[in-house]
Parts: C-alpha cells; structure tokens; sequence
C-alpha cells in the first residue's frame, strides 16, 4: 500500500486558523456593533423622553405663572415666556423654551420646545382663563345703609376707565349705573345727592335716581358672592396674600432684578401691584389680598396703592391715601374716611353679623369702572387648559 506524501498537506493548519480568526473577529465585531446602536438607540429614547419632561416643565410652568394681561390680544402675535431654561434639579444639558400666543382676550396657545443633548421635543396646549363670576352692578352695593359725612365724598355711576387702561374701550359699556344700591335703605338724605353721581332724571331732586332702596336684585347678588362656595369662597381659597387683623401702611408696588431685566417683585408681600404708571413692571400683577378680619376687629388699610380684589372675612377700614383699582367684598362693614382714599371699580358689602352701618367721608371717591373690574378678574383668573387632553406633541 502507498504512503500519502505528506508535504502535500503543509500549511492547511494556518489557513484554518486564519479563516477562522477572522470569522471570529466578524463575530466579535457585530457583536460591538449591535451592542453599540443599541445602546446609542437606548441613549436616544432617554434624551428624547428628558426633552419631552422639559417640554412638559416649561407648559406646567407657563400655566401656573403666565398672566393674561402680558400676552393682549391684538397686540403682540406671540411673546417668548421663557427661554433655555433648565428645570429644577435638571442637568444645564436640558432645557426648555416657551412662546405664548394670544388666540382672544381669554385664550391662548402655549408652545413649549424641550431640548436635551441634542434632541427636541415640541409640545403645545390652549389654555382659558376661568374668571369667578362676580355680579357688579353699582360702584357701591351694600346690605345695611350708608352713613354719609361731609360734603367732600363723591360715588360716582358714570363708567371710567383707570388710569391704565390698556385694553379699555375708549367709550366704556355701560355709559351710567345707580351709584348706590342697597337691599334695605341707603342712608343717604337730600344733602348728599349732590355727591351721589349716577343715572339721573328719575326723581324731582338732582340726583334722586343715583341710589336705590330696598332694591331686590341686591339679595341675588350677595348669595352669589358670599353664599357658600360663592365668589368670595372662591376668591378667598386663591388668596395671594393674608393678613392678620391690624392696620397696614405704605404698601406700593416694587421691581426685583432677575439675569439683568427689571421685574416686578412678586416674592414682596408689600407689593399689591400698581394701577398706575409709576411702576410698569408691576401693572399686570393683580393679587388677591385677604385681610382675616371680624366684625369689631377691623383690617385697617391706610396709605396703600393696589389693584386686583380684596377681601374682608369681617370689617374693613380703609383711609389715608388709599387707593385700589379693581373689587373689594366685605363680609361685615366698610368704613371709608381721611383724605384721598380713591376706589375705580366697585365696593361690595355684606354686612352680615352686625349691626353697624357702612360710612363714608372725607374726599373718598368711588368711581364705578367696568375696566378695572374685568382687569381685575381676568387678572387674579387662573389658566385651565382648554380640553381634557394636556397637550398635543406638534414634532
């Protein structure tokens, strides 16, 4: 029998290993491969899930501090509220940027872009302003009567507009209302109608149509607002700032510096916004001011200029240069007196659980303002999104 030559099968070890090295390699390789887009793929969906949460943040965020009167309609397609902001807690890789645009005077569209190492995330919600009905119909409405001193005092019933009035019809609707309505008598004799401005030409004397006793659409009025779960429930649940029984003094609007901008200076419970021209960073803030008054314990307003609405768990006592531009409800008795004190809007009074009438004098003007009043609501209105789904992912 022949013996095979075995030089014939040199070198076959090393191809073999050779061939497979490198099936090897192609494996070990693919390996790195599919291990490495799946992990780029994981990486991808975590930054894209941190853009939507940023997105997300910057919508919660616009809606719990946006106000309506920063973003009119009619004036501005659209605002930018906030940009490359990082949420906190967040890494500075991830931000949010967010516009508002006005759709009506009560609507407006969020659009908030969430970013994060590179990926975006689009996302936007239409949002309303829930305003609290609060029926107003007379700069002055009160349950018990009116003391009236002095020849000084002027409640006017011809509609005005404030100082501000950015947003105001140049000719206010109504043009004229009573000055005075009350659900019993008004305390007002034939020497103050002189002072009592309002719808005139009902009576034989000037001004004997500017009031009205016993009138019966006061009863509806006040269990509307101060019934239970009412108006001033409602109002009083949202205070933005309480106080304590006590006299309070010298309560202006006031700015903060925030990365440079001149703000107004929300964090300030001195601050009660600013119906003038004085401070106009602070003339879209209209907080709703609580003072935990009871009848007999007074809360005692002198020298304070502000807008939006206060509110009175009892008496309330206002004097000095005292001026607000927009609601005040009173659960007991107001009495307004000194120099200046100045309302645009409406004063509401309860006077339940007591038995002292409301007074005014001095040179206490109170000019109904169906501007102020609406400013004033729209402002203190939080924003509630516009349908059941929070928002739409646009890209």
């Amino acid at each position: 029998m022949r013996t095979p030559d075995l030089r014939n099968e040199r070198g076959i070890a090393l191809v073999v290993a050779v061939v497979a090295l490198v099936v090897i390699g192609a494996i070990v390789a693919g390996t790195f491969f599919v291990s490495t887009v799946e992990q780029r793929s994981a990486q991808n969906v975590i930054v894209a899930a941190a853009a939507q949460q940023a997105a997300e943040a910057g919508l919660e965020d616009a809606v719990a501090n946006i106000k309506g009167e920063d973003y009119i309609y009619g004036v501005a397609d659209s605002s930018a509220y906030a940009s490359n902001v990082t949420p906190s807690g967040w890494s500075t890789s991830t931000s949010y940027t967010v516009w508002v645009f006005p759709v009506n005077s009560s609507t407006w569209l969020i659009k908030s872009v969430g970013t994060s190492n590179g990926a975006t995330q689009t996302l936007a919600e239409v949002v309303k302003a829930a305003v609290t009905v609060t029926p107003t119909t007379a700069p002055v409405v009160v349950a018990a009567p009116i003391t009236f001193n002095g020849n000084s005092f002027q409640i006017n019933g011809n509609n005005a507009n404030p100082p501000v009035s950015t947003g105001c019809p140049s000719t206010p609707t109504p043009a004229q209302v009573y000055a005075v309505r009350s659900q019993t008598a008004t305390g007002m004799t034939n020497g103050d109608r002189d002072n009592v401005l309002g719808i005139t030409g009902m009576g034989a004397n000037p001004g004997e149509g500017s009031a009205v006793a016993n009138d019966p659409t006061v009863a509806a009025m006040m269990n509307t607002i101060f019934g239970t779960g009412g108006s001033y429930d409602q109002f009083r649940a949202a205070a933005t700032l309480t106080y304590a029984p006590a006299t309070y003094t010298q309560r202006q609007p006031s700015t903060t510096v925030v990365g440079g901008v001149t703000k107004c200076n929300y964090a300030d419970n001195a601050n009660w916004g600013e119906p003038k021209t004085t401070v106009p960073q602070c003339n879209s803030y209209f907080p709703i001011v609580l003072g935990t008054s009871t009848i007999g314990n007074p809360f005692k307003i002198t020298g304070v200029r502000g807008q939006g609405v206060l509110l009175a768990d009892g008496d309330l006592e206002l004097t000095g240069g005292f001026e607000w531009y927009g609601l005040i409800l009173v659960k007991g008795s107001f009495k307004i007196t000194g120099t200046g004190a100045k309302v645009f809007g409406s004063v509401i009074a309860q006077n339940g659980a007591t038995v002292d009438d409301n007074t005014i004098s001095g040179n206490t003007q109170i000019t109904y303002s169906t501007c102020a009043i609406s400013r004033a609501l729209n402002g203190v209105a939080y924003l509630r999104p516009a349908s059941t789904r929070a928002w739409t992912q646009l890209y």
